[in-house]
């Protein structure tokens, strides 16, 4: 009797253990499946979408070929010159999916840093943290936003995570082809966004602690010589990053930055919630899992942790204290790069390889690839040009050689600081959504700040250029204006229509009232 009892027990542990073993096995074998279908319901939308006006202006810049895009960019200060040259061998003008090729080098960028942060995981955590790295990245709502846009900041981020991981291998192994990467992707930094150099205030945490405080020297004069290197190789640009300072009055196109704007760049709540639901279902799933117990080293966690602060906290003390108002989420998406990889210590370390790789796909379910997200990106996007372009295409429909002159607000805060009165130069980036989009109508523009100069101005237009015209066309994102141009041309005898294509525009259509007509 004890025998049957001492036999059959161990048998119902493994029939307990089986099933738990397979449906981890079914659920790793499917993930690739699972990634790809979300990388389909997630990018293709957005992918889809026309520009919005940062994107306008890559277009202006890499429409006209390699040359006039480093002509063109190196005037404009906070672009990258070789991002734009890079553009211009995608800029297709006349394709139906113009505005799609044109994101290629994007999406190539966020690839590319995919990659790095995978064989940085797996290297500094163990065999099977890359995957979990790769789809907590891959599926972050900022990644697939700077993925999907016409602009640097993923090849930027490429650059940093090439960065940080080639420094890395060269600090275990002193191997001079580790110390080339690093010298050509750190000078890559600089030159698709010399916004993410702070970075290198980690990398210098992380080099104190390996030579001074671990006391390891060895080739560490081939490292000077690899900055020096870099030093020199950054010299082009460095005109292009003194007109950046000389004209930071003019790019104060963000509000200052409060502490909890900080901490949202660090700690996104969307990804934060997320995760930590994942967690929670996970461990109720498996509540004794748990990972290899791979410890990391403090010189890597003091990187780590500089990497992910640094920035933000003085991209936080510049934008509060000084005229320089640039906090924004795209300046520091480097820091997010760190947060991956801390992120996925953690998962991996308590949950392990499979389990942690689970973990990852349940929180891309729960945050970009849940339902009510993936229908939202069928919507049109928050700040993109092609709704309002449409609203002036149908107002114009039956207008024809009376074509409705359009005003419209910049986007642009520099336009604040030039002669926006003249009206729109051609070889000016600050009204480029017309450029991306051309129209027929004739374009007043005005600047960014509204302010009681551009009351004068509207006044004196209606007085004159305006006074004959039947239908007016406002295009418009700042609404705190909106009572004042509906009273100003009420006056005038017109009538208003308010439409909001989008959440950034909106679009008043002005028409004199009956019997009230200009001519």
């Amino acid at each position: 009797m004890s025998t049957h009892v001492l036999t059959a027990a161990p048998r119902t542990a493994s029939k307990q253990r089986r099933p738990t073993a397979g449906m981890l096995e079914l659920l790793e074998t499917y993930a690739d499946l699972l990634v790809a279908l979300g990388f389909i319901a997630s990018y293709c939308p957005p992918l889809m979408r026309s520009f919005w006006v940062d994107e306008a202006g890559t277009y202006w810049m890499a429409c006209k070929g390699h040359l006039a895009a480093i002509q063109r960019t190196s005037h404009w200060p906070g672009q990258s010159i070789l991002y734009a040259v890079i553009t211009s061998f995608f800029c297709f003008d006349g394709s139906p999916v113009r505005d799609t090729l044109l994101r290629v080098p994007a999406l190539l960028g966020a690839a590319a840093a995919c990659y790095f942060l995978y064989r940085f995981a797996e290297d500094a955590f163990g065999a099977g943290a890359g995957r979990i790295a790769a789809i907590l990245f891959a599926f972050n709502p900022s990644t697939v936003e700077f993925a999907t846009e016409a602009r640097p900041y993923t090849l930027a981020m490429a650059a940093v995570v090439a960065s940080c991981w080639t420094l890395y291998r060269w600090a275990n192994s002193r191997g001079r082809p580790w110390l080339v990467s690093y010298v050509i992707s750190s000078t890559l930094v600089f030159y698709f966004h010399y916004m993410f150099s702070p970075i290198f205030v980690a990398q210098a945490v992380f080099l104190l602690y390996e030579l001074l405080l671990k006391r390891r020297f060895r080739r560490s004069g081939e490292l000077l010589a690899g900055y020096l290197a870099i030093a020199l190789l950054v010299i082009p640009i460095v005109p292009h990053m003194l007109l950046l300072l000389r004209e930071a009055h003019t790019m104060a196109f963000e509000l200052k930055p409060s502490a909890a704007v900080l901490a949202g760049v660090l700690v996104p709540p969307v990804l934060a919630v997320g995760l930590f639901a994942s967690a929670l279902l996970v461990h109720l799933a498996w509540p004794h899992a748990s990972g290899p117990g791979t410890r990391l080293s403090p010189t890597l966690s003091a990187m780590l942790l500089a990497w992910w602060s640094a920035g933000p906290l003085l991209l936080f003390v510049v934008s509060s204290t000084t005229s320089m108002q640039a906090f924004a989420e795209r300046y520091l998406s480097y820091s997010g790069l760190a947060l991956v990889l801390l992120l996925t210590y953690a998962g991996y370390s308590v949950f392990g390889r499979r389990i942690g790789l689970i973990w990852a796909l349940v929180a891309m379910l729960l945050t970009t690839g849940n339902v009510l997200r993936l229908a939202g990106a069928r919507q049109p996007g928050k700040t993109e040009l092609g709704p309002f372009m449409r609203v002036i295409r149908d107002e114009s429909v039956n207008a024809g050689a009376d074509l409705p002159p359009v005003l419209y607000e910049s986007a642009l805060g520099e336009s604040n600081f030039y002669d926006w009165r003249s009206g729109n130069s051609p070889n000016s980036y600050l009204y480029d959504p017309f450029v991306a989009y051309p129209m027929k109508n004739r374009l007043v523009p005005l600047p960014f700040g509204l302010s009681p100069d551009v009351e004068h101005h509207v006044e004196h237009l209606m007085e004159s250029d305006l006074k004959f015209r039947n239908k007016v066309i406002l295009v418009i994102h700042n609404p705190f204006w909106i009572p004042w141009f509906v009273e100003r041309f009420e006056k005038a005898g017109f009538v208003d229509r308010i439409t909001q294509p989008n959440a950034f525009f909106y679009v008043m259509v002005f028409e004199r009232r009956a019997g009230r007509e200009g001519h």
